[in-house]
């Protein structure tokens, strides 16, 4: 199978449940999903995305690609969640990959409003094939921009173990845009960020596409596992500053948690 699994384009309640995606790889140079929804034609609305497995989705172009497990690029309200991604990666030699479209993605979120995304496992890891080199980024799971509103993010495992490259790089379990508010009516609470404690690299989270670590300014670089406290808003390094700011009710992260170490399984088992 080459560049995508399992795609829909122009559907209404379309539902994709079940089904296994393993082992595709993309050697040509463009970004590419696994599983994707309106990347063609950009209609549709209330997609289900439930109990699919993707194992192995590679982007091994050596100018350096995006490659994406679960990609929503249309419609409004999807429900995405019971799905399991794993082994999304890329070849790093081109560099030049600190971005939304270039970057690897577990589940992105890059059009639309009042996304639910619940229940969902994702594992990225080893460590990145081709010459190492700068500006690279990673995330389980991200949401492009600021203005797709009102997205649901509970309950959810984002783990990133990936490693590889020189500098300005972020393997993080989350990516957030930068320059959020309330307008962006998110709600991110008892989700379980498992990264590596590489320094400068490793992180939970990322905010924009600007690398800086540490943070400076709220919604902008790498916020660390070190960082989080999720009783806190304060200080400005800690990520619960900026995810507080995304939500002027509730469901701003104060019951997740964040691991350098491999967690008891019973835990997450319990928690999330």
């Amino acid at each position: 199978m080459y560049r995508t699994g399992i795609t829909a384009q122009g559907f209404a309640a379309a539902t994709i449940s079940g089904n296994t995606i393993q082992n595709i790889e993309w050697f040509v140079g463009t970004s590419s999903p696994a599983l994707s929804i309106g990347d063609i034609s950009a209609s549709g609305t209330n997609a289900v995305i439930e109990r699919n497995s993707i194992i192995n989705k590679i982007a091994s172009n050596t100018g350096t690609f995006g490659s994406y497990g679960i990609n929503i690029a249309a419609g409004n309200g999807a429900i995405i969640r019971n799905n399991f991604v794993t082994g999304v990666t890329g070849d790093m030699t081109g560099g030049g990959a600190f971005s939304t479209t270039f970057g690897l993605f577990g589940i992105r979120i890059a059009v639309g409003n009042n996304h639910q995304i619940y229940h969902n496992t994702v594992y990225m890891h080893g460590v990145r094939t081709g010459t190492p080199t700068t500006t690279l980024l990673s995330a389980a799971f991200g949401i492009t921009a600021n203005t797709l509103t009102g997205c649901n993010v509970r309950n959810n495992i984002f783990i990133n173990l990936q490693t590889g490259g020189t500098t300005s790089i972020a393997y993080v379990s989350m990516y957030l845009p930068s320059g959020g508010g309330t307008g962006m009516n998110l709600t991110l609470n008892n989700n379980a960020y498992y990264c590596n404690s590489t320094a400068g690299s490793a992180g939970i989270c990322q905010g924009g596409t600007t690398y800086t670590s540490p943070v400076t300014t709220a919604g902008t670089g790498l916020y660390t596992a070190a960082d989080f406290n999720a009783c806190l808003t304060t200080p400005v390094t800690n990520l619960r500053n900026y995810t507080d700011a995304l939500n002027a009710g509730s469901g701003k992260d104060a019951n997740s948690l964040a691991f350098t170490s491999a967690p008891p399984v019973f835990l997450l088992l319990i928690y999330i």
